[in-house]
């Protein structure tokens, strides 16, 4: 099960980091990601039934250093480029994640006659 409903927050955008590991690369992380050329990598689902290391690494860290869907992946390991990214997320055991929480917000329109 994914929990993919984006983290809301109020104020600006911010970054934080998280530092995850595993046994081998056999072992999930436990979340989908989407890269997308010339935006990056964005969290798209975290497991919500717990498995894997990242709904493992939300147990122990305050709410709003939680990874959740809408993150963008900043770097991972000091490495920003898209292609470099997506490697170590396939291939790397240890990574150091610096990430961007938007500002996610709704808002209602209300239509008083004529068209939008």
């Amino acid at each position: 099960k994914l929990a993919t409903e984006p983290t809301v927050s109020g104020g600006a955008p911010f970054d934080f980091g998280a530092r995850l590991s595993r046994q081998s690369t056999g072992d999930k992380w436990g979340m989908l990601v989407e890269a997308v050329q010339d935006a990056g990598v964005f969290i798209s689902a975290v497991e919500s039934d717990g498995g894997g290391v990242v709904p493992a690494h939300n147990l122990t860290v305050p709410e709003g250093q939680r990874l959740g869907a809408g993150d963008r992946v900043v770097s991972v390991n000091g490495d920003e480029t898209l292609v470099g990214m997506v490697a170590m997320l396939r291939e790397a055991t240890e990574l150091v994640l610096v990430l961007r929480r938007p500002v996610v917000f709704e808002e209602t329109l209300a239509r008083s006659g004529g068209s939008l």
